[in-house]
């Protein structure tokens, strides 16, 4: 179950986040994708970094091995709510 939360928050934010830049054609990606990105690098290697030193957290890093379902559940649960939200923010759905 917590993959598909993971999924739904993940959804959430992004709407929230993007909606509106998107809809008003005012999105500019340059920078901010950048940073976007280095951002989610820097965690991966603070993360990786932090590992080699603390025990506890080394064996959680390792035994973390997302399979395929655990993906694609956490999918099924980003496009349900994503377009659950999308219909609603448009009137679709009262």
């Amino acid at each position: 179950m917590k993959p598909f939360a993971m999924g739904t928050a993940m959804a959430a934010l992004m709407i929230w986040m993007l909606h509106e830049p998107i809809m008003s054609g005012a999105l500019d990606m340059t920078r901010g994708g950048v940073a976007f990105v280095l951002a989610h690098i820097g965690v991966l290697v603070a993360l990786g970094t932090l590992s080699m030193f603390v025990p506890a957290l080394r064996k959680l890093v390792n035994r973390h091995r997302p399979s395929f379902g655990h993906v694609a559940f956490m999918a099924l649960g980003m496009f349900a709510v994503a377009g659950s939200i999308h219909l609603v923010m448009h009137g679709a759905i009262a």
